[in-house]
């Protein structure tokens, strides 16, 4: 039943999408769209779907970091909440973390797994205490994650766009699909 109730409250999301699609070009690590606007706000929820073109293997890559999808981060670089992601030799899933920068270290703590073609929904929280994530399957299955927060929200924020690697570019072009919903 609660399942149910899940799928049929994303109904109205659906029917309401305004899909865009961001690219990663190959040798890059930002999207085509990486400039940061300043936003407002402790939670975003998005949409989002891994295309094919996000597989990659071994012989293209030993990059064994994460890569980032969304989030935002305080407009002075010491703190971010992301959406992590890897992808496995060619695997069609894709391990998610929540992915943070807590004035100058990075951290990963994975939560769930998701497939390529497949719509998700996800809510990046940024409480007063804590860091949070939620991401809603097309089957309702929800998996979340959540860690304290060392600091206040910064009221100036801004966005974070898809994101390749840490010292490795993209190994070919990339491209994922998010509906910015709230």
């Amino acid at each position: 039943m609660k399942k149910l109730i899940i799928i049929l409250c994303l109904i109205p999301i659906l029917a309401s999408a305004q899909w865009k699609t961001y690219h990663i070009r190959q040798g890059k690590h930002n999207c085509d769209e990486s400039r940061p606007f300043q936003r407002t706000g402790y939670y975003q929820k998005i949409q989002f779907q891994f295309t094919p073109s996000a597989v990659y293997n071994e012989a293209e890559q030993t990059h064994t970091g994460w890569n980032k999808l969304w989030g935002w981060g305080d407009l002075w670089g010491r703190y971010s909440n992301r959406i992590g992601w890897k992808c496995y030799n060619n695997s069609n899933s894709f391990p998610l973390s929540m992915y943070l920068h807590l004035n100058g270290q990075y951290y990963a703590y994975p939560f769930d797994t998701v497939q390529y073609n497949k719509i998700y929904y996800a809510e990046i929280y940024w409480e007063t205490n804590q860091y949070k994530i939620k991401v809603i399957h097309p089957d309702g299955v929800i998996k979340s994650v959540s860690y304290p927060q060392p600091t206040k929200p910064s009221s100036r924020q801004y966005q974070l766009y898809p994101y390749f690697g840490g010292k490795e570019v993209a190994p070919h072009n990339m491209d994922f699909l998010i509906n910015k919903t709230q």
